[in-house]
């Protein structure tokens, strides 16, 4: 039982520690002048609010992406926190899920660790294809 709880603890701390980093280091870059960050265009919004033209769900916005996209899909992920299992099959390429903070924006399952593997969590690479 204690270890599980370190397992699923050090799982969190993992994910929360990425999604801090590459959030943190995106921000850094909007501030500057002429940044790319600056003029991104969405292709995709999730939202818990449902707002008009936004998917509720993660996985909603990704199964939206084009299939072996040659071009960056951006889908941005506001502030809320998501219950589902996020999954990125292999054809659905270059998608770049981008957040409003990792304080704010969080996907979580409720997945115990001694019945799933570290693998199997909130967010991963699905090596299946979607059509």
């Amino acid at each position: 039982m204690a270890k599980a709880i370190l397992v699923a603890l050090f799982i969190t701390l993992v994910i929360g520690m990425s999604l801090y980093i590459g959030i943190h280091f995106q921000h850094k870059h909007e501030n500057k002048p002429n940044s790319t960050h600056t003029t991104l265009a969405y292709n995709a919004t999730v939202s818990t609010t449902a707002k008009l033209g936004s998917y509720t769900k993660i996985m909603d916005a990704i199964a939206s992406a084009p299939t072996y996209g040659e071009s960056k899909y951006y889908i941005h992920v506001e502030a809320g926190v998501y219950v589902e299992n996020v999954y990125v099959w292999k054809n659905k390429t270059n998608i770049a899920l981008i957040g409003d903070g990792a304080e704010v924006t969080m996907v979580t399952m409720n997945r115990k660790v001694p019945v799933f593997d570290t693998i199997e969590t909130a967010t991963q690479l699905d090596t299946r294809t979607v059509d």
